[in-house]
């Protein structure tokens, strides 16, 4: 039996198709061939999630966006994550922030402890602000760690 659609029609119902934004990003795509046909079914079988990109390339897991097929209980998903929509920013993200400040802070010691030592009348100031500094340059390590671990 001959398929009730002609193939112009779905080509056009394909371009149409392409153009709905609710439809996923990758079935978008143009590269991606995408044919609907009346018996066949798409099947996602990953869940959809918005994603959050900074120009350092830092990026966080956003919003849930679409339930696959998988998991039929409403709120819950099946752990697999696929990326919906990136949204870039161009600022800096959140890490890159308390680098920043913790950079600043480190800068201000450092000027604070040789105004200290050109004085000399404070000993236990400059003890105490150069145990604040390796403590300081310790927590810019480990975020810039935690930093590298998610570009």
């Amino acid at each position: 039996m001959p398929p009730p659609f002609s193939l112009p029609f779905l080509i056009l119902l394909q371009t149409l198709v392409l153009q709905i934004p609710s439809i996923p990003i990758f079935l978008r795509q143009r590269h991606l061939p995408v044919i609907f046909l009346p018996s066949l079914r798409v099947d996602l079988t990953m869940c959809f999630y918005e994603q959050t990109r900074w120009r350092c390339g830092f990026w966080k897991w956003g919003n849930f966006r679409q339930q696959c097929t998988k998991e039929y209980r409403i709120g819950k998903t099946c752990g697999l994550k696929l990326v919906f929509e990136t949204g870039y920013r161009q600022d800096a993200c959140k890490l890159c922030g308390q680098i920043a400040k913790k950079q600043r802070r480190l800068a201000k010691m450092t000027q604070d402890i040789e105004r200290w030592k050109r004085d000399g009348n404070r000993p236990a100031t400059v003890e105490k602000t150069e145990s604040d500094l390796t403590k300081v340059r310790h927590s810019i390590s480990r975020i810039l760690e935690q930093h590298t671990r998610r570009t």
